[in-house]
């Protein structure tokens, strides 16, 4: 099987309840967000790839007892794309094995495969984990590269050690609750057996499957039901307990989430409601709220010092229009002599280039200001007159800004 096929089945096969006696030709209906959510994978990228998977675990099929009759894993397959998830049915051939799981195989958290790498990883795991009770599993290599269905692969042992032995060890301790090591049996210098020796992987902490970080609020009810292991009616009586505070709760449920993935906690469920009924992250959600406030004054202030700012050009452009206006009056010589006046009060190594340059606007600037020092008696509006008739709004602005700043200071 491909990765994609493993994770299917085994998905499908977490549906099941301990307690069903029969499937009856059920329709297990898999939505492609809560399977990528589960296995932490893009769903953008996943649609194609589940129907995909669908299809060839469709086609698959395995050898009953008697080895030659072939039986199918799947008699139905649908996936429906607008609605973004896909339905499978098992044989009933199969249904059996399905129902006996935790009665005659061994049977594991799916959390503990969830981020193994390919299918020999996850077959490896399993077949390791069926023999953790024994603490060792002793195998000859052509058995094991059977059991991995890479019989015809990697014909020497060091290949087969280098491509897939080792990445799989080392991907099944970093993710899985199991510690292995292994060491080459041999007989006439040739290794023919793998004898490995299992443990507990005493460092490992149980992947959380739903972190609830940018999510909505309803989602609570994953994190609640396979975290915490609330059940339903515990879950709706907890919800209606802060229907009017949702906040604290799910402040809350970040905050012991972030505990268990870095603090040994036995008991997360009993953990949460001792955190609640302290209300342990008031201080946190009073500091969020100071700082929420602070940037939204910060915010505002930035808002009126640009309006603000506008108003003081619009100014600086009406004396600009109404010194142009005045000096555009004067006879020709006038104009020529003002101007004349002007660049001979320029530095002289300065001259050539401001007598070059003289219509750019900064320099235009910079000679009417100089016209208007000379001529003081023009008339030109001041400052307060000027906002009271074509910005009323702007002294406003100003107490508000000097109110916002103050109140910054304080906060």
């Amino acid at each position: 099987m491909t990765l994609g096929e493993k994770r299917l089945l085994i998905f499908s096969i977490s549906k099941i309840s301990p307690n069903d006696k029969t499937l009856d030709n059920r329709v297990f209906r898999i939505n492609v967000k809560e399977f990528a959510e589960t296995f932490g994978l893009d769903p953008n990228h996943l649609y194609s790839k589940i129907k995909e998977s669908g299809d060839i675990l469709y086609e698959r099929s395995y050898f009953e007892d008697d080895g030659n009759t072939k039986t199918r894993y799947l008699t139905r397959s649908r996936y429906v794309e607008k609605e973004g998830y896909i339905e499978i049915t098992f044989s009933p051939e199969i249904v059996p094995h399905l129902i006996d799981l935790k009665k005659y195989f061994t049977s594991y958290k799916m959390y503990n495969v969830i981020y193994l790498d390919s299918f020999k990883t996850t077959r490896l795991y399993e077949i390791l984990k069926s023999y953790e009770y024994q603490k060792k599993l002793i195998i000859s290599v052509d058995q094991l590269k059977q059991i991995l269905e890479i019989s015809n692969q990697y014909p020497l042992y060091s290949t087969l050690k280098k491509w897939v032995l080792v990445p799989s060890l080392r991907n099944i301790k970093e993710y899985t609750d199991l510690d292995v090591s292994m060491k080459p049996i041999r007989k006439n210098r040739k290794i023919v057996s793998l004898d490995f020796r299992i443990s507990r992987n005493k460092g490992h902490q149980p992947p959380l499957p739903f972190i609830l970080q940018e999510r909505d609020f309803k989602d609570t009810n994953d994190v609640l039901r396979h975290t915490f292991f609330f059940s339903l009616k515990d879950i709706n009586e907890l919800k209606r307990k802060y229907r009017d505070t949702p906040e604290i709760l799910e402040d809350t449920i970040k905050y012991v989430l972030d505990k268990i993935s870095s603090s040994d906690i036995k008991s997360p469920k009993p953990y949460l409601l001792k955190c609640l009924q302290e209300d342990v992250t008031s201080g946190e959600r009073e500091t969020k709220i100071i700082q929420e406030e602070k940037t939204k004054i910060q915010r505002e202030i930035e808002t009126i010092k640009n309006r603000l700012e506008k108003n003081g050009l619009s100014y600086e452009h009406y004396v600009n229009e109404m010194l142009l206006g005045e000096y555009e009056k004067l006879t020709e010589d006038e104009r020529g002599s003002i101007k004349d006046n002007f660049i001979s009060n320029i530095p002289k190594y300065r001259r050539k280039k401001t007598v070059e340059n003289f219509e750019k606007p900064h320099i235009k600037i910079l000679f009417l200001e100089s016209f208007h020092q000379s001529n003081l008696d023009i008339k030109i509006q001041s400052k307060d007159d000027y906002f009271k008739k074509k910005k009323p709004n702007h002294q406003m602005d100003k107490n508000r800004l000097a109110e916002l700043e103050e109140i910054l200071k304080q906060t």
